[in-house]
Order: structure tokens, then C-alpha cells, then sequence
């Protein structure tokens, strides 16, 4: 690792780009029992050793559980919903603008890379769902009970997790039909031997 960090400043001085080392982190991932990492220095500054690290807005955790991450999801997503329940509730709206704005603000905000943590545990998914179902609620006005399934028939909305297998199913076509090799090979060389769950092709 260390010979690894030398040449990237080498070629970040080649190249005239500036890092920030004092902003870098440095996460083990490893399902394995975590041991004692190497001291690691960028720029002659020491890197720290986190559990988690967030990249383009995703929490990374040790050991790519995505549990952080969606649980945080669910809390933000939570957030949204409780801001916007007066006008999802509202009956000056028509219901079928109600569900478009939650599929646009709310849903939107959940599906985000998706396709990279949908294979998460479902204890972990179960937390999006139950932020789709108060919406559900809110926006067909029907009281707690109502069971679940009978709201997403009445207002003709899929279950969350289906639609994210959607949303990953349609990533993956793209990514095949995609012209650079390289992009069409990602996710197809995985190890046999591997027992934990990982995004795969649908």
C-alpha cells in the first residue's frame, strides 16, 4: 500500500493534481476479523483508518454491509416525508399528483445507485419499505387498518424492492449494451468461492 500511495503522488505532481490529504481516509474491506493496518502517509501526512467512508454519496462500510447506508437513507427519506405530509395528505391536489411528487422527490431519493446496495440484507431494505408505506398512507388516505398490500394495489404501486430490481435490471442492460469492454465486464469476474451476497446480474 505504501508503494502504491508513492505512486500516486508521483503522478499526481506529474500531472499537477492536488489531493487533499488531509480529508483522505482509509477503510479495510474485509469480511474477515479486522487487524492492525499499517501506519499509511500521503504527502507526508498520516491517513486515518475509518470503519465507514462516503463516496458520491454513498457510505461504504467495512464490510459492505450497506447497513449504514441505508439506514441513513431511511432516515433522510423519513425527514422528506414528514416535511412534505401536509401536501401529500392535502385533498386540493388531485391523488394521482400527490404520487407523482413522491415518486419524484421521495422514491427518487431512495433509488439512488441503487443497483449497488439493493443486495443488502432485507432487515436493511425493510426500512425503505416502511417509509414507502407511510407515504403510501398519507397520499390514499387510508387509515393503519389498512393492511399493505391492499394500499399499493389501490394506488397501483409496485413494492419498493421490485422496482429497484427493476431500476438494477435496466442498469445492467445498459451496462452490456454499453461500446467499452471494459464497462460491459464489470460485476461478470466474481470469485466462486465467495459465500456473501454481492451485486450480480439479474
Amino acid at each position: 500500500m505504501r508503494r502504491q500511495l508513492q505512486q500516486l503522488e508521483t503522478w499526481t505532481k506529474h500531472w499537477r493534481i492536488k489531493i487533499n490529504a488531509q480529508k483522505s481516509q482509509a477503510v479495510t474491506f474485509t469480511k474477515r476479523r479486522p487487524q492492525d493496518p499499517p501506519p499509511l502517509l500521503l504527502f507526508n501526512h498520516p491517513i486515518p483508518y475509518q470503519r465507514t467512508a462516503k463516496y458520491l454519496g454513498i457510505t461504504l462500510d467495512n464490510k459492505l454491509t450497506f447497513g449504514q447506508h441505508i439506514t441513513d437513507l431511511a432516515m433522510r427519506a423519513k425527514q422528506r416525508t414528514t416535511a412534505l405530509a401536509p401536501m401529500l395528505r392535502t385533498p386540493t391536489l388531485k391523488q394521482s399528483t400527490r404520487y407523482h411528487i413522491y415518486k419524484a422527490i421521495i422514491r427518487a431519493m431512495m433509488s439512488y445507485a441503487s443497483a449497488a446496495w439493493l443486495h443488502a440484507a432485507q432487515v436493511h431494505l425493510n426500512r425503505l419499505q416502511r417509509v414507502q408505506n407511510h407515504a403510501l398512507r398519507l397520499i390514499s388516505g387510508h387509515d393503519r387498518s389498512t393492511r399493505i398490500m391492499q394500499i399499493h394495489e389501490d394506488t397501483e404501486t409496485p413494492f419498493l424492492e421490485e422496482h429497484l430490481r427493476r431500476l438494477q435490471l435496466q442498469f445492467w442492460t445498459r451496462l452490456r449494451a454499453h461500446p467499452d469492454p471494459e464497462v460491459q465486464n464489470i460485476g461478470t469476474n466474481q470469485a466462486r468461492r465467495q459465500m456473501h451476497r454481492t451485486p450480480r446480474i439479474p
